[in-house]
């Protein structure tokens, strides 16, 4: 699994990660850190997941429990070239 870190633009849109995708363990480790360091009553806070979808239908208990804790959540589903 991979651990969340901020990244800037240029790293973020440069990543390769190979597959694997857990997206529960995205979730959970983003609603820790929103909870830890950015406080609601502080900061609008908004997550968005970028994949292909792979394992999200299993986790989507973790996914609606943070959609609950953020201001606005959205979803880019990647699919294979040419779909």
């Amino acid at each position: 699994a991979h651990i969340f870190k901020e990244k800037d633009v240029d790293k973020f849109f440069k990543v390769r990660l190979g597959g694997g995708t857990d997206y529960g363990m995205g979730y959970e480790t983003c609603a820790k850190e929103l909870k830890a360091n950015y406080p609601e009553a502080q900061y609008d806070r908004y997550i968005f997941g970028i994949g292909d979808s792979e394992d999200s239908a299993s986790q989507i208990d973790k996914i609606k429990r943070i959609v609950k804790d953020t201001e606005y959540s959205g979803y880019v589903h990647l699919g294979e070239r040419g779909s």
